[in-house]
């Protein structure tokens, strides 16, 4: 069975990535998907709660102005931490909404409001679980999905970006290593329908991406709560200039993911290493593409 963990890190990514890398497509089907769900909900509710008017049009008109609201908002690209700081704001105007609709009390519309809100997130959350099983992203936006598969390989080649370093880097390395592939030790189960691992080519030599193909020092920190940059509080921030201290060039990274700060020290490459690493594979376009960090065996 696929793991949860790693759909809902990929419905996290595709919240923040809307209105950017998927577009306005995303946004429209979005939009779609949300005006008749949002509309069942809230008709149910008025139902349940036996408002005076139970028509369908009724939570159709609401459900089309909320989506079309929100459609705007991530066209506007706010940034999620102020999203959610408005949050009070956006469940005040559906309240006033609803209120305005069905006439019915104060008490009522804001339990049925708070309901309607809670829901509509389960299920917005059950839809983009549904959409990324079977793969509708990347059949329809043409999102190249990019696992990270764990391999065993052969460095052949090297090839290292002239940076000057005194000592913060000028610019991020653009170091390249060409590997050959000696053995897939895994593939992550959420892409494993999308990717058949026999037409991995083994024999092919692949040139990467390589961020830490020099000595390297890797010092990750939690993210930091007062970071509002979009995105930052949930995926965290890769810095990807490092600063030379001694025979070893230092990054300071940030990670939702971690508790307490960490460090990964890295030898650096020559060529002739056997390596175990986690190396990003393009679906789309059938190559490996970069990799961070790695282990010598």
């Amino acid at each position: 069975m696929p793991q949860l963990g790693s759909y809902i890190k990929e419905i996290i990514i595709i919240i923040v990535m809307a209105g950017t890398e998927l577009g306005i497509s995303y946004l429209l089907l979005i939009l779609l998907l949300a005006v008749p769900i949002n509309s069942l909900i809230l008709w149910l509710l008025a139902k349940w709660f036996k408002f005076s008017k139970q028509d369908f049009k009724y939570a159709f008109i609401i459900a089309i102005i909320t989506s079309t609201a929100n459609f705007l908002l991530e066209l506007v690209n706010i940034p999620i931490s102020i999203q959610i700081i408005l949050f009070p704001l956006y469940y005040f105007i559906d309240v006033l909404l609803i209120k305005y609709v069905y006439s019915e009390k104060w008490s009522k519309t804001f339990l049925v409001a708070l309901i309607w809100w809670i829901i509509g997130i389960v299920s917005g959350i059950i839809t983009a679980f549904i959409l990324i099983y079977f793969g509708f992203f990347q059949g329809l936006f043409g999102v190249d999905v990019t696992p990270h598969i764990l391999v065993e390989a052969t460095v052949s080649n090297i090839e290292l970006d002239d940076v000057v370093c005194n000592p913060v880097c000028s610019k991020g390395f653009e170091d390249y290593i060409t590997i050959k592939i000696d053995k897939i030790l895994d593939v992550p189960n959420w892409v494993k329908k999308d990717l058949d691992v026999s037409n991995i080519n083994t024999d092919k030599k692949y040139r990467i991406l390589s961020y830490y193909a020099r000595p390297t020092i890797i010092k990750w920190q939690p993210v930091d709560n007062k970071v509002v940059k979009k995105g930052v509080a949930l995926l965290g921030y890769f810095n990807s200039t490092a600063k030379r201290e001694g025979d070893y060039y230092v990054y300071q990274h940030r990670s939702g993911e971690i508790d307490y700060p960490k460090e990964v020290k890295l030898p650096g490459l020559k060529v002739g290493n056997k390596i175990r690493a986690k190396i990003t594979y393009s679906i789309n376009d059938k190559v490996f593409v970069d990799m961070e960090e790695y282990e010598i065996i």
